[in-house]
């Protein structure tokens, strides 16, 4: 699976022009860089998308992962 093949199945879900302005997100958000004092983030174990947020706790970010049956990210 290659990134066009996610830009074609989110515009054929959602229509075209959809796909996220990532670069403008990171810059507004932080990316990677984030700093936050008092964040819980939560990501099931089964979700495909956990790998596109932060699944290690530090410094003012607590991470932890769901392990639970049947559930994850879905459009």
């Amino acid at each position: 699976m290659s990134l066009d093949f996610y830009r074609r199945f989110c515009a054929d879900s959602y229509g075209e022009g959809t796909w996220p302005k990532v670069d403008r997100k990171n810059i507004e958000t932080g990316g990677w860089d984030l700093e936050a004092t008092n964040l819980f983030m939560v990501n099931g174990d089964e979700d495909p998308w956990k790998w596109a947020s932060i699944l290690k706790s530090r410094e003012g970010i607590i991470a932890r992962e769901a392990d639970c049956d049947d559930c994850g990210h879905v459009p």
